[in-house]
């Protein structure tokens, strides 16, 4: 990793791919965005069974609608970041609004196992109190990843255009100049188009 806050992927094709890491900040951010969601969530269900009645049913004893309420809000603490992740290329809402994602460590799209282990490990990076454990692995770890990410392979980038390093010239040919250098240095891959490469 650059000290600029890069690092470089090597496919197995010698392909070199350039990615900038999401800090803190934008992390953080993203976090406390997907947080409000989830309480945003929340405060609509329980306001929409307040205003139905059935609020009350769900507090008086053994209900459907108890049940529900349960399942909703492990749903809102586990599976949240886990299916967004895992389903919409690596990005929460809040990472979205960000404009950051979570990748393989080898660049391919983040799976639904990853973004488990990466996940069910936040309450160990959240210990002492405040992701207090978490924030230090950011910033001792040459990629800026938690324990989470550690565990899972995984990291948290940039949501930019991945540029394609302009390949060597070969060899004898150094002094005459390539006519498409100009057109290849501009080549520039979308996120999806990057994953949809990567797939192959």
């Amino acid at each position: 990793m650059d000290f600029d806050g890069q690092t470089r992927i090597s496919t197995p094709e010698s392909v070199q791919f350039q990615f900038e890491l999401a800090g803190l900040g934008s992390r953080g951010l993203a976090f406390i965005l997907d947080s409000l969601i989830r309480v945003g969530l929340l405060g609509a269900i329980l306001l929409i069974l307040h205003l139905t009645g059935l609020l009350s049913l769900a507090f008086s004893g053994p209900s459907l609608i108890g049940v529900g309420l349960i399942i909703f809000l492990f749903w809102l603490q586990w599976f949240y970041f886990v299916l967004f992740e895992a389903f919409s290329h690596g990005q929460t809402p809040g990472k979205k609004a960000l404009k950051i994602r979570v990748i393989k460590e080898g660049g391919y799209p983040i799976g639904f196992l990853e973004s488990v282990i990466r996940n069910l490990l936040r309450i160990v990076d959240f210990l002492p109190g405040l992701y207090l454990l978490g924030i230090t692995l950011l910033f001792c770890t040459r990629r800026c990843q938690r324990l989470g990410d550690m565990a899972a392979g995984t990291l948290v980038i940039r949501d930019e255009a991945y540029q394609f390093p302009a390949p060597p010239a070969p060899a004898g040919d150094s002094a005459r100049p390539n006519p498409y250098d100009p057109l290849i240095a501009r080549i520039e891959l979308s996120t999806e188009e990057y994953e949809l490469i990567s797939r192959f």
